[in-house]
């Protein structure tokens, strides 16, 4: 009797041991993304706020997103930013205009793929930055 006390005292210190460890709050889809951050704030020169993070296979984007086509099933970080960005805020955006919103894009290499000015997102960024 004594030693199931002992066990369950014991489980019930390690789980709340386990329950204060840090733990990743984006999730195992966006951890990679996280290297793409900076990479993303000096393609807009650290201009912005940081709106949120996506991870995106570029197949799935090809169609509005040429230029990832060629990366086929591989994933890239999609990085938005918002501010009044004004024409050359964004290095490589591929028309260089005004517009509310600076989307990069990363590939895994932590290269900007594209980026773009828009006026609105055109995907829900759930991750915070």
């Amino acid at each position: 009797m004594r030693r199931t006390i002992v066990t369950v005292l014991l489980a019930a210190a390690l789980s709340s041991l386990a329950a204060c460890m840090p733990h990743n709050s984006l999730g195992t889809g966006s951890t990679a993304c996280i290297k793409a951050i900076p990479v993303a704030a000096a393609e807009v020169h650290h201009k912005g706020k940081p709106e949120g993070v996506r991870t995106v296979r570029a197949a799935s984007v090809a169609k509005r997103i040429p230029e990832v086509a060629p990366l086929g099933k591989q994933d890239v970080c999609l990085v938005a930013f918002s501010d009044d960005f004004q024409p050359g805020d964004v290095t490589h955006a591929n028309v260089q205009r005004a517009g509310r919103y600076a989307l990069v894009c990363v590939d895994s290499r932590q290269r900007v793929v594209v980026s773009f000015v828009l006026d609105r997102l055109p995907l829900r960024f759930r991750h915070q930055v």
